[in-house]
């Protein structure tokens, strides 16, 4: 019989184990299919490294890659109403500020100013990433934060955490 299951496990498989350049190259086709410019983003190499351990086949690949490169206009409702509180406004402001401050925009860099949020606020941090999660990307599911961030870049990141920000304030009443 033919297992679907067993042909998703293998095409992943290949695609966290094949060179990421020679993915890359796939997955363009893919993205130009989307009708997504990628000049304005990471490269796809790094891309496809960051995705591959969450994406079975490169049509999923591209599709849950474009925030990198497409402002975001859809976002998950649920994972707003979830994540986006009053509370959560406020580490938004937060972090705005602190990543405006980095002078260097590194994975390590990242992840340490989202754990002194966590520790600054006493939450979890959880509820430090995954309101960066929605903000950033319009849904609760990516690649680990920091690497998100460190792709996305500095200007986008702190562009789409002011919009969200603004949204947690106004829309929950805190304007």
């Amino acid at each position: 019989i033919f297992n679907t299951d067993k042909l998703l496990w293998i095409n992943q498989h290949y695609l966290k184990s094949d060179d990421p350049k020679k993915t890359a190259q796939e997955l363009q086709w893919h993205m130009d299919h989307l009708h997504v410019d990628i000049s304005h983003g990471p490269e796809l190499s790094d891309v496809v490294i960051a995705q591959a351990e969450r994406c079975k086949t490169l049509k999923e690949m591209a599709e849950k890659s474009r925030y990198f490169y497409e402002d975001i206009t859809d976002y998950d409702s649920s994972a707003m109403k979830k994540h986006l509180s009053a509370e959560s406004g406020d580490v938004l402001e937060y972090l705005i500020k602190e990543f405006q401050a980095l002078s260097q925009w590194e994975s390590d860099t990242i992840h340490e100013v989202v754990v002194e949020t966590a520790e600054t606020f006493d939450i979890k941090l959880g509820n430090v990433a995954q309101p960066i999660r929605v903000a950033v990307t319009g849904n609760t599911i990516s690649p680990p934060i920091d690497l998100t961030l460190a792709l996305l870049g500095k200007e986008k990141t702190v562009a789409r955490l002011k919009k969200a920000a603004i949204y947690a304030s106004s829309v929950l009443g805190k304007d």
